[in-house]
C-alpha cells in the first residue's frame, strides 16, 4: 500500500528462495519509485523464466515508456495482448503508451477498452491513475503529433498543380543560367 521500498526488499527475499515469474512482477515497485532499469531488468528475467506470463510485459512496456522507448514499449503490450487479448491493464497501458506517443484517438480508443472490460480498474499500485482518470485528462495532457501538410500548390499555365518549392527552385535554376 504505497510502501515501494520495502516491497522491493521482501520479494527480491522471495526471489532469493524461489525464483518464480511472478516475483518479478516486482517491477511494479520499481516502476513507482522511478527505477526503470531494475523494473525493465525484472521484467526481462520474468520473461526468460515464463514467456507466456503476460504481467512481465506489462511490466516491461511501462518500464521502456519510463525510458522514452515507446515504441519498444507499444511492441511489449503487442506481447502481453497476444497472450490475454482482454485484459483491462493491457489495454490501459497502451493507452497512456499511445498518449505518451501522440496519437490521441489512438489512446482513447485504447483507454475505453479497458473501462468497457473493467470499469473499476486502476493500475496496480496505490495512488496511480485508474483508467476512468486517465482518459479524463487525456483532452489536456495528450498533444497531437502533427504530420507535416502537403506543400502548397500553385496553378501551373497548363492547368495542371505544380508544388510551391518546385517553382521556386526553377526560378533560381533560371536565374542561375543568367
Amino acid at each position: 500500500m504505497g510502501q515501494y521500498a520495502q516491497s522491493v526488499e521482501s520479494v527480491s527475499r522471495g526471489i532469493e528462495l524461489d525464483p518464480k515469474p511472478v516475483r518479478y512482477a516486482r517491477g511494479y515497485a520499481y516502476l513507482a519509485l522511478g527505477n526503470y532499469s531494475a523494473a525493465l531488468a525484472d521484467a526481462e528475467t520474468g520473461i526468460v523464466l515464463n514467456a507466456s506470463y503476460p504481467v512481465t510485459y506489462a511490466v516491461k512496456a511501462l518500464a521502456l515508456q519510463g525510458m522514452g522507448r515507446n515504441t519498444e514499449a507499444l511492441a511489449a503490450t503487442d506481447q502481453a495482448f497476444a497472450l490475454d487479448p482482454g485484459n483491462a491493464h493491457y489495454w490501459h497501458v497502451k493507452g497512456i503508451l499511445l498518449a505518451a506517443s501522440g496519437n490521441c484517438t489512438g489512446a482513447q480508443e485504447a483507454l475505453e477498452r479497458s473501462l468497457e472490460i473493467d470499469p473499476d480498474y486502476t493500475l496496480p499500485w496505490p495512488g496511480f491513475s485508474g483508467a476512468r482518470e486517465s482518459l479524463a485528462s487525456l483532452n489536456s495532457s495528450c498533444i497531437p503529433v502533427t504530420r507535416p501538410s502537403s506543400l502548397p500548390r500553385a496553378k501551373s499555365p497548363v492547368g495542371g498543380m505544380i508544388p510551391v518549392v518546385g517553382v521556386i527552385g526553377a526560378v533560381i535554376a533560371i536565374r542561375m543560367r543568367k
